[in-house]
């Protein structure tokens, strides 16, 4: 459904909530032609045309399940030692990356075909639906008895009119539910498109401007299975090496030729992609050369581990009970910036840190964003929302800042007890994480539990229909149901502040 008719179905749905609210013996003629003329129009949308696309979508998916066995095996065939590109790789490495990307197209594509068939067949459930409200706003319009009164038709039985107007409300109301439908299949429609389009990494990238070799490559350089650049990220990286001169693009191609492997080369671009100097990611690329994989892992994406963000076996944790969105801040930038992880975990000299000298630096991170985001908010209420958008929108703590790059967190206030008007907000955040945003959400307790006050949590990532949640007050990352979260019921997740009450995320 494209942007103008979703914010006409929301004006339907508005007008018509205010007619069913206004009814009464005098409005009821008007209220019944009003909504007539409402509902008599045909849903946007064609199923017949959408079930076309679906098949097409499934004929994609056939055609392109031989490729990628095809590629893996032209890759052990005889191919030039270097394919040339700013990331310095072998031929094979490339065509066998290209055939992993490409093998994630039949199931992306039978993914998309699934969704819009679904939508196809709840749009023809609900056509069918509005003609038959249709047909009841018709009988109920011939029905009323009616008479003139200064110059105005109503209904002259006082004994009929609490009946009349019960009716004419339960088929307005009826018409509201058909829209509402209509707007919730679109939203779970964009959320599942949203999940597609997060799997073309290389193709955003290309599209920014980036060499299709090297797009091909950190697409497929993942971390315990998860892409270490995102869409955002690729994309940004397209555009900051399209503006280079040609002196800055020789220098950054000599860096990324001394580097041992592709993981290594993949961090230097992360780090230039989160918004650091080239002259800052050409000494850090001296910093880590020659680590291995399992180094890089540990120390700059704080160990990787799917349950847990640490290091040296010391969790990355708030400090005291006030910093919850200062330490989600202090996790965002860790797994945005490289860098800024590198200096958690390493010492001035390059030396790596105990556990103990960790925590102590991530207490000392902590406090630092606590500071810069509480100057007027009083720190024993912990950060506002306003304060953890501007620590994720940088200066906070020595880092780099802005995960978001120029897109900017905002705060997004969210009433997930009406998944209605919350639900858009909700599927935008998890749309974002799909891209590569960290987002930060504010926690809220029930009513009758307020004694546990507000926490945030970060979500860091979205894999099928599980986001993983990130909870400062141990470390931990939880994965939680996709549907929980949209549907405004986290109690599985956090039994005393269940309640998503902000969003803090890009262009929020």
């Amino acid at each position: 459904m494209a942007t103008s008719a979703y914010d006409q179905i929301s004006t339907i749905i508005n007008r018509l909530e205010q007619l069913a609210d206004l009814l009464n013996p005098v409005s009821l003629v008007e209220a019944i032609a009003q909504t007539i003329s409402i509902v008599e129009n045909p849903l946007p949308g064609n199923a017949s045309e959408l079930s076309t696309l679906a098949s097409a979508f499934i004929g994609a998916a056939r055609d392109a399940g031989p490729i990628g066995p095809d590629l893996h095996a032209m890759a052990d065939q005889k191919l030039p030692d270097v394919w040339q590109g700013d990331v310095a790789v072998t031929a094979s490495q490339v065509v066998n990356d290209a055939a992993d990307l490409v093998q994630q197209l039949p199931p992306a594509f039978t993914y998309a075909a699934s969704a819009i068939d679904s939508y196809a067949g709840t749009l023809t459930q609900l056509e069918a639906k509005r003609q038959e409200l249709l047909q009841q706003l018709y009988s109920a319009s011939h029905s009323v008895p009616n008479v003139d009164v200064f110059g105005i038709d109503i209904p002259i039985d006082p004994a009929e009119w609490s009946a009349w107007i019960g009716a004419i409300r339960n088929l307005i109301y009826g018409s509201i539910d058909l829209y509402n439908e209509l707007q919730d299949a679109a939203d779970i429609l964009a959320g599942e498109f949203a999940d597609v389009q997060s799997k073309a990494g290389a193709g955003m990238a290309v599209k920014a401007g980036m060499n299709l070799t090297d797009a091909v490559v950190l697409a497929a350089t993942t971390v315990d299975g998860s892409g270490l650049l995102g869409n955002a990220q690729l994309t940004r990286l397209a555009e900051i090496m399209g503006a280079m001169t040609p002196a800055e693009r020789a220098r950054l191609d000599a860096v990324l030729a001394k580097a041992d492997s592709p993981l290594e080369q993949a961090y230097i671009l992360k780090a230039l992609a989160a918004g650091n100097s080239l002259s800052r990611v050409v000494t850090f690329a001296g910093q880590i050369r020659g680590q291995s994989d399992s180094w890089l892992i540990d120390h700059l994406s704080l160990g990787g581990i799917p349950n847990e963000l640490s290091y040296d076996g010391v969790p990355l944790i708030q400090s005291t009970q006030t910093e919850c969105g200062s330490a989600s801040i202090v996790a965002a930038q860790a797994l945005s910036d490289p860098i800024f992880a590198y200096n958690l975990t390493t010492g001035p000299h390059g030396t790596p840190l105990t556990g103990t000298q960790f925590a102590a630096k991530v207490a000392a991170e902590d406090q630092a964003t606590h500071n810069f985001t509480n100057t007027v908010w009083p720190q024993s209420l912990g950060t506002s929302p306003w304060g953890v958008a501007a620590g994720m929108n940088g200066g906070a703590a020595g880092g780099v800042g802005n995960p978001a790059g120029p897109a900017g967190y905002g705060v997004t206030w969210v009433d997930d007890t009406d998944p209605r008007n919350s639900y858009p907000a909700l599927q935008q955040a998890i749309s974002a994480v799909d891209a590569g945003y960290p987002v930060p959400i504010l926690l809220a307790p029930t009513l009758g539990n307020l004694g546990n006050g507000m926490h945030y949590v970060l979500i860091t990532g979205h894999s099928g229909n599980l986001l993983s949640i990130y909870d400062p007050e141990g470390g931990t990352i939880t994965q939680v149901p996709e549907s929980d979260f949209l549907n405004g019921d986290m109690q599985a997740y956090d039994q005393g502040s269940p309640h998503v009450n902000a969003v803090i995320m890009p262009g929020g």
